[in-house]
């Protein structure tokens, strides 16, 4: 997410990575803003054929970067002063995913699991991951039926050990302990 930073146009974002340091914002010079409406908290999800350009993330060219306490601070091109960072407050930033390292043994990028199928320990199909949410404790996998509009209520799935049992991304496929009915 995005605040102001200092009085020449400096954004300050908190990235997703652990660690400011390993975040891939500081070395990536063509961010992404993502749109302002449809995106509930840290969400990462797909833009579909036919989306209403409001819903369509923005270029963001970035001339500097580099790491500050435990966020990274940048200076877009083209922002003078702390209006024009504050005038995009609250924004998510997205990079290409051509730009992330390789993910290590175990390790999942979010953007990666969506469109996996769900399925439970009964070979029941849960539907297909839409997003992945972030609210503090852990990661939740928002899935639904594959076609479902918008407003179907999706179910959320914590992305944990206890629920998520095996993530075989060669097969865009997700086990889990969860029934049809929870």
């Amino acid at each position: 997410m995005i605040g102001g930073w200092g009085v020449r146009g400096w954004i300050k974002v908190q990235p997703f990575s652990g660690s400011p340091a390993e975040s891939v914002l500081i070395g990536i010079k063509d961010w992404w803003l993502q749109p302002t409406t449809g995106i509930p908290g840290r969400t990462t999800s797909v833009v579909r054929p036919g989306t209403p350009p409001a819903l369509v993330a923005q270029p963001l060219r970035v001339e500097r970067a580099r790491v500050h306490s435990d966020s990274v601070v940048a200076r877009p091109a083209g922002f003078e002063d702390r209006s024009q960072a504050d005038a995009i407050r609250g924004r998510i930033i997205a990079v290409s995913r051509s730009a992330f390292p390789p993910a290590g043994d175990e390790s999942f990028y979010w953007v990666d699991l969506i469109g996996c199928v769900v399925v439970n320990t009964h070979e029941q199909s849960l539907g297909q991951v839409i997003s992945v949410d972030d609210h503090g404790a852990h990661a939740l996998l928002r899935v639904a039926e594959e076609g479902a509009s918008a407003s179907v209520q999706a179910r959320l799935i914590p992305f944990v050990a206890n629920y998520v049992l095996d993530v075989d991304m060669a097969a865009r496929r997700i086990l889990v302990d969860w029934e049809l009915d929870y």
